[in-house]
């Protein structure tokens, strides 16, 4: 999986209503400017719609007036394709699980067969009706949202999108889904807030102007580091990938509690007080509480998000199930508190819940139900 995308088929069925809609005819203004709209909500859906594009410049020409079958128009394919082909629509099922007048896998990009396309046209759209707008919201070329008149900027993602932003400085933000951030350049100091979510942030090192994260009382200032930021309900996590972070809170400072078998003294602070985190380390803050917990990152967990992939070890269900609802529509419901607590270990696609609820249904104690609202029930058996 690419890096820091996490599939989403409704993002290409979009796509290629838009490349078909491209390839029609002529788009009016009000479609030009909803095309638009919809490709600056994410870099990815530039991609799409030029992959889509593409393969309707594949086929354009063929069989135009629509004459031919699908199976005559995969016979007459060269032999290497048809064989792949093939192999997708014949491959064999599990026969207790899926009966034999099952119909083979759709090939979505068949029923584009016989319709002209234009990528250059798509193209073309981008360029001239969608440019202008990219470069007054863009900073380096990479997509953010509209900049406020006291020149701060934001976006926020949507389920199951991420995105990525280079600054004007060089540092990389990478945004989770369901998240919201506003950027803000002042002259001494460089500051995000994080509204909601989770960011991770590659911090270009500049000790006459701080970069500064602020999730709701915390404050996480970079000392040229690498570190990811997730703030949920009245808790902020702050974890150091590479370098070192100053944390503290805008509220009176609180107290740090440290994991077991650490001393006090092994907590490190800067010569103002607040709370130096090293490469490895993570800080639970939560400042109703007056409490901050240093504990062990576990590095590669933190940053799977990026690739698409949630790590769990010895994780409540309950937070599992609560991860996996941040990037799906299908929501997991746990219906008995002692379930919740039961703790699992394994490595997941986040945008494939269907693979935990798999994996779940083979636990002798565990009792799915599928709703048709698309909510899936776990309770004791």
């Amino acid at each position: 999986m690419s890096d820091a995308k996490i599939k989403n088929p409704q993002i290409a069925e979009e796509a290629a209503d838009w490349a078909v809609t491209l390839d029609a005819d002529d788009l009016s203004s009000n479609q030009k400017l909803k095309l638009a709209d919809w490709l600056l909500e994410s870099p990815r859906h530039v991609e799409e719609l030029l992959i889509a594009a593409t393969l309707l410049d594949a086929f354009d020409g063929v069989d135009a007036d629509k004459s031919r079958s699908v199976d005559a128009l995969i016979s007459s394919l060269p032999t290497e394709v048809v064989s792949i082909v093939q192999d997708a629509q014949q491959s064999p099922r599990n026969d207790d699980a899926v009966s034999s007048d099952v119909p083979a896998p759709r090939l979505p990009w068949l029923q584009w067969v016989g319709v002209g396309a234009a990528a250059s046209m798509a193209l073309a759209i981008i360029s001239l009706a969608v440019a202008p707008q990219f470069a007054a919201r863009s900073i380096d070329g990479v997509q953010i949202a509209n900049t406020s008149n006291d020149g701060s900027s934001g976006f926020a993602t949507k389920l199951g999108e991420q995105r990525k932003m280079t600054l004007e400085d060089g540092s990389i933000i990478h945004v989770n889904t369901q998240s919201e951030v506003v950027i803000r350049y002042e002259e001494h100091q460089r500051v995000v807030e994080l509204l909601r979510g989770e960011a991770l942030f590659e911090v270009a090192h500049n000790p006459d102007r701080p970069f500064r994260v602020i999730a709701g009382d915390t404050i996480a200032e970079a000392i040229g580091t690498t570190f990811n930021v997730y703030r949920t309900g009245d808790q902020t996590t702050v974890a150091v990938i590479d370098g070192k972070v100053a944390v503290m809170t805008e509220k009176d400072f609180v107290s740090a509690v440290a994991p077991d078998g650490v001393a006090a003294v092994d907590i490190g602070r800067t010569d103002d007080g607040r709370l130096l985190l090293a490469a490895g380390q993570k800080a639970d803050i939560t400042p109703q509480a007056k409490t901050v917990r240093i504990a062990a990152a576990n590095v590669k967990a933190v940053t799977s998000w990026r690739v698409g992939q949630l790590i769990f070890e010895g994780d409540s269900l309950a937070e599992i199930a609560k991860q996996f609802n941040r990037y799906n529509r299908t929501r997991i419901v746990i219906a008995d508190d002692r379930l919740a607590s039961t703790e699992f270990s394994g490595v997941f696609d986040a945008d494939d819940p269907e693979s935990l609820i798999e994996f779940l249904e083979l636990a002798d104690n565990i009792r799915v139900d599928r709703h048709s609202s698309g909510v899936i029930k776990l309770s004791p058996r």
